[in-house]
């Protein structure tokens, strides 16, 4: 009988998973017969939800094209020549040259498309041994019986009942983050509490209506560009670079987006530069924490983040005037030189970490103007870039130093205070500050501004309440006051232990195959998120590790950090997940393989 493998959640990290263990039986020469099942809840395998390629083409990637690739350097492949990478598939598919589109942002199906010819180059490719059967389903519930483990689906109860699956790869994605409707939300007239897929999600809100947005981040973006440019408005490029927006007649009246602190996102353009800051400094700020854990973030870690900042940004201030910023690991004599740059240069504005982190601190209810006006000035510092923009620059520190930091939060190596937050705060900072929009949407929030159509009167931190007898949700801003027809969740849920987890996470929790991870560093706090080892593999309600199980990607967030969804390197497990499957297989075979399951980065 063929070994039966399972993996559930198949967008791009369930397809890594399948490369991964497609790669390592052929590195291992396994001729064995093996059964693998793939269990998506869309018919889109390989593109998941976020991807999926029936998409509109005004929903983009944050993530230039450059950074996309299946393959990766220096690991064992199953298709080492049959697989371009995005930009060589993107050439064939639009005939544009590669140097147009390697610092582009492409449509968000686009890449959804590229995933898909991925998963079908695999399953052309396969040996006879192997066998591959995607099922359209949601897996609600894993059994554990003395053959392997059934399944269960929303769909159809038990699931092909007289199939066990000896191993299990769990990359369901953000899909049972999101807590369940409570009986007020469920009785509000007007309330969507996901936006995606747009084109049906959005569908019920009319023309000519008020539609408050809850969130100010990209899935804000993506519900304001749905409701103008995906009802027919287009935008037309002015002579002075900026965007002007021709309505359809079929948009909203009006949109009003609000967050906690009410800022925009900070954008950015997809453009190659040179490193905010030398790796060799890096190194010599924060590579000497790794072995301090746990840590505290607040007192130890987050210094050394905001110098390497000030470090970034004065380098680039002092780049400008034609100055050189010399570095020396007795920090006090940077500062030495940025206190001479600014007697000679008393004009130019001084670093501000607090103006970095809240420009809006001093301002209670910022108006529609001041907001719009500081967006415009987020924009023009894009167009400048990384190395010409000295807050550009800084703010693309947290992208290089993110994987360091990676490997100081995973797994407990924040204390238990500062992991909390962290993760209520300082989490949502530096996604604003590092991971914002392509220039062309923040100029299209501008147009859409100017149009009168986005109204920013309420977009920090407002009160709302629905009124039941209107049926309207309202938002008040000191002695202002509006309502709107319709209210948008553009927030992304994480892990949280008060709202809990739906679903197949929900009922493996029910039953005693997982446990909430609990940090006891120093404190006592639970980031809501399941307790897995450092291989992924969860840890059951008595404290024993399931070998058979393996969860990567979004579900492994709170103990790992920033799980990027094209990302191959960041947060592996399926490597450690693929080398157990053929652990399994050699040991079931009695082949006498040398299989290495050390841990692999």
């Amino acid at each position: 009988m063929p070994l039966r493998i399972g993996i559930i959640g198949f967008g791009p990290k369930g397809l890594y998973g399948l490369e991964e263990l497609l790669a390592q039986i052929k590195h291992a020469a396994i001729k064995v017969p093996i059964d693998i099942h793939l269990f998506n809840k869309t018919v889109f395998f390989g593109a998941g939800d976020i991807y999926r390629p029936d998409q509109p083409r005004y929903l983009l990637m944050n993530f230039a094209n450059h950074n996309i690739k299946f393959h990766r350097e220096g690991k064992p492949n199953f298709l080492d020549s049959a697989m371009d990478d995005y930009v060589h598939w993107l050439h064939k598919k639009t005939g544009q040259g590669n140097d147009d589109m390697i610092n582009s942002f492409s449509p968000r199906g686009w890449v959804g498309e590229y995933l898909t010819h991925c998963f079908d180059k695999l399953c052309q490719n396969l040996p006879n041994h192997i066998t591959i059967t995607p099922h359209v389903a949601t897996i609600s519930r894993i059994h554990r019986k003395d053959k392997g483990y059934s399944l269960e689906s929303e769909e159809d109860g038990n699931w092909l009942p007289n199939h066990y699956f000896k191993k299990l790869l769990i990359t369901t994605g953000h899909v049972w983050h999101r807590p369940q409707l409570s009986v007020n939300q469920k009785a509000m007239a007007g309330y969507i509490d996901f936006v995606y897929p747009v084109t049906e999600q959005l569908a019920q809100i009319g023309a000519h209506t008020k539609v408050a947005i809850k969130g100010m981040g990209l899935t804000y973006i993506d519900t304001a560009l749905s409701l103008t440019e995906g009802r027919g408005g287009t935008f037309k490029l002015l002579p002075n670079g900026s965007l002007q927006y021709i309505s359809s007649g079929k948009e909203p009246a009006k949109i009003y987006p609000f967050s906690r602190t009410g800022l925009p996102m900070i954008p950015r353009t997809g453009t190659q530069g040179e490193m905010p800051v030398p790796s060799p400094i890096i190194q010599d700020i924060l590579g000497k924490m790794n072995a301090a854990k746990p840590t505290s973030f607040v007192n130890t870690i987050l210094p050394r983040i905001k110098q390497l900042f000030h470090y970034a940004y004065y380098r680039t201030l002092f780049q400008v005037v034609g100055w050189e910023l010399k570095y020396h690991p007795d920090y006090s004599k940077v500062e030495e030189q940025v206190a001479n740059f600014h007697l000679e240069y008393s004009q130019l504005p001084k670093f501000s970490w607090l103006a970095m982190e809240d420009p809006f601190h001093s301002i209670r209810q910022p108006s529609h103007s001041y907001t719009s006006f500081y967006l415009k000035h987020l924009i023009k510092e894009a167009e400048l870039g990384i190395g010409k923009s000295p807050l550009l620059t800084a703010t693309a520190v947290w992208r290089q130093i993110s994987p360091i930091f990676n490997g100081l939060y995973c797994f407990g190596g924040l204390d238990a205070p500062s992991h909390q937050v962290f993760d209520n705060y300082y989490f949502g900072l530096f996604n604003r500050l590092a991971y914002g929009p392509p220039l062309e949407n923040a100029k299209k929030m501008v147009a859409l501004q100017e149009a009168g159509i986005i109204d920013l009167s309420y977009s920090k931190n407002p009160l709302y309440s629905y009124d039941s007898n209107t049926q309207k949700h309202v938002l008040k801003q000191g002695e202002m006051q509006e309502w709107a027809h319709y209210l948008v969740n553009a927030t992304i849920p994480k892990a949280n232990n008060s709202n809990g987890y739906q679903g197949l996470l929900h009922t493996m929790l029910e039953n005693g195959m997982l446990r909430y991870y609990r940090n006891n560093n120093n404190g006592n706090y639970i980031p809501g998120c399941i307790d897995l080892d450092n291989r992924g593999r969860p840890y059951d309600i008595d404290g024993n590790i399931n070998e058979d199980l393996t969860f990567y990607g979004t579900p492994t967030e709170g103990l790992t950090f920033d799980n990027d969804t094209l990302s191959r390197e960041r947060n592996n497990f399926a490597s450690h997940w693929a080398k157990s499957v053929l652990k399994t297989i050699c040991e079931k075979q009695h082949l006498h393989k040398n299989i290495k399951t050390d841990e692999i980065r």
